[in-house]
């Protein structure tokens, strides 16, 4: 072999070294492994692990469509970093449906069925070329949302005052405390649909002010509520690998709470759903990459005798 063609297999195989963090363990809030596509859409690569999914029969308003049980999440994906903000949505379909679309480009998109979410992702996919966008299934969000904490909240413990406000929550997330709403000082959950709301005090708001959870993805509780793949169904028991949830449904699933929603709603645990044709000021999405390959490690420089 000679010492051009040794040089040049050392280098491919040094950027072909994978970094794996360990499974269901914390990420960098600035995750290296971020990658961003033609409309400016960032996503972040969430690794493979295994996780307790739903919430503990201690957990604080815990509902009985939650019951825990361990999934295995078997394949990195990359989870989109926001949600699918107005201008993301107006680049690959010439067209903004929200409500409050008077408040920038940078707010995330509502007013969207299910079913147009799945317009949305089919013509992202035209565009890209490519069949690697999609919904993320209700487990791989709510891994993603955990971010590798066994807590209710990634950020600390459970603390509900009068049914609402939630300190904690004030950090992470915009919900009906500090967006307007029924929020903790009584004020009317409808001044929102009188003509002169204000963005940003009675509102959506615009994504990535509040701080990333341990992964780097911001708005996972509160804003919109996300859409998801799966319908509505009850969980399975035991042990379970990569779960879609059921085959068929009436209901689909959506997460996270939004923006006119309580805290108790705005939990890593908590499901929401509705008929996959509703439209809704507090209903947004999020998307999935998906990824056969591991993401590259950055090349070391190489060593000079």
């Amino acid at each position: 072999m000679t010492v051009k063609r040794l040089m040049m297999w050392l280098f491919v195989s040094t950027c072909l070294l994978v970094t794996v963090p360990a499974a269901g363990g914390d990420l960098p809030a600035a995750n290296k492994f971020a990658v961003t596509n033609s409309i400016g859409m960032k996503f972040i690569w969430i690794p493979p692990g295994d996780f307790m999914m739903g919430a503990t029969k201690q957990e604080e308003g815990r509902r009985i469509d939650e019951p825990q049980h361990r999934v295995a999440i078997t394949k990195p994906f990359y989870l989109q970093m926001t949600e699918v903000t107005q201008g993301q949505w107006q680049a690959v379909m010439g067209s903004n449906p929200s409500f409050f679309k008077e408040c920038g480009d940078n707010y995330p998109v509502e007013q969207v069925s299910w079913h147009d979410a799945q317009e949305f992702i089919r013509r992202l996919n035209q565009k890209e070329r490519t069949g690697a966008y999609r919904l993320p299934t209700e487990a791989e969000w709510e891994y993603a949302a955990r971010a590798g904490s066994t807590a209710t909240l990634y950020a600390g413990p459970l603390y509900i005052v009068g049914g609402n406000e939630m300190a904690i929550l004030e950090n992470i997330a915009w919900y009906n405390g500090n967006s307007c709403g029924e929020n903790k000082s009584g004020s009317n959950q409808d001044t929102w649909r009188t003509s002169n709301y204000v963005c940003r005090s009675c509102s959506t708001q615009a994504v990535g002010q509040k701080p990333a959870n341990p992964w780097g993805l911001y708005d996972m509780l509160g804003n919109v509520w996300e859409w998801v793949q799966d319908w509505q169904g009850a969980y399975p028991t035991g042990y379970v690998t990569d779960p879609l949830g059921p085959p068929t449904g009436t209901i689909r699933v959506f997460r996270g709470g939004a923006w006119l929603s309580g805290a108790g709603s705005c939990l890593p645990a908590f499901r929401g759903g509705d008929n996959p044709a509703i439209r809704d000021v507090a209903i947004g999405l999020r998307l999935v990459k998906s990824t056969d390959s591991l993401p590259l490690a950055v090349p070391a420089a190489p060593v000079v005798p």
